[in-house]
């Protein structure tokens, strides 16, 4: 096991990536798998704000791609239940793809192991002196 410092936030005017917590993983890429998800976690308090797709998008987006929906008529969308007119039409795969593109040109993370980590020193000094009155 070694001792890793987890980043992750996300690009666009958003929260830079930021030093998120250290923890032990037994593997570079385990370290990395972390502090990817600690940055879809973040995405995913923005969803469907500021420019952030929500999966709920995502659906109607390809459910509008396939001509299953009349983009025109979007103020009626809430009325549908969108779910299973994509599930019905098989288009649960294409829908989870474009969600996960979508988080993926917005997340960043990175793992570094804490013994060779010069940034997150200064970026828990940063943070503490914000705290300060």
């Amino acid at each position: 096991m070694a001792l890793y410092n987890l980043y992750a936030g996300m690009s666009g005017g958003f929260n830079s990536v930021t030093f998120r917590v250290q923890e032990d993983y037994e593997t570079h890429d385990e370290a990395t798998n972390a502090a990817e998800q600690l940055a879809k976690e973040e995405y995913e308090s923005y969803d469907g704000s500021g420019g952030i797709m929500s999966y709920d998008e995502c659906q109607i987006q390809v459910l509008e791609d396939n001509g299953l929906l009349d983009e025109y008529d979007s103020d009626s969308y809430e009325f549908l239940d969108i779910d299973t007119m994509v599930s019905e039409n098989g288009l649960e795969d294409e829908v989870s793809e474009l969600y996960a593109d979508e988080q993926a040109s917005w997340i960043e993370y990175y793992a570094v192991l804490a013994v060779e980590d010069t940034e997150q020193d200064e970026q828990i000094f940063d943070n503490d002196e914000d705290d300060l009155p």
